[in-house]
């Protein structure tokens, strides 16, 4: 394992990337709090993933499944996923309750 230079660098070479869990927001970069820039992700930029390659996400915006659709790349979205989605919810609550 090696801490990537830049969203491109991580993506590089990769058969399968999980992105974080709230999703895009309305101008298209992903939940990245501690990153200083936004990852708005590109067809450039996911080009350098392998043939076939696949996305795992809450849910994609037009932008994205436009690129993935080019490129070949399979998007996985679970976020209409009530039964994924109820059992998130104890593990959630717990957490919350201390």
């Amino acid at each position: 394992m090696r801490l990537a230079q830049d969203a491109a660098d991580a993506l590089s070479g990769a058969d399968i990337a999980l992105f974080p869990i709230p999703g895009i927001t309305k101008e298209g970069a992903l939940f990245a709090p501690s990153c200083p820039q936004k990852i708005i992700p590109t067809r450039e930029m996911l080009a350098g993933m392998k043939p076939g390659a696949h996305i795992i996400l809450g849910w994609a915006d037009a932008n994205l499944k436009a690129h993935c659709e080019v490129l070949g790349i399979t998007l996985h979205e679970y976020e209409w996923d009530v039964d994924l989605m109820l059992l998130r919810g104890l593990p959630s609550w717990k957490g919350c309750s201390g």
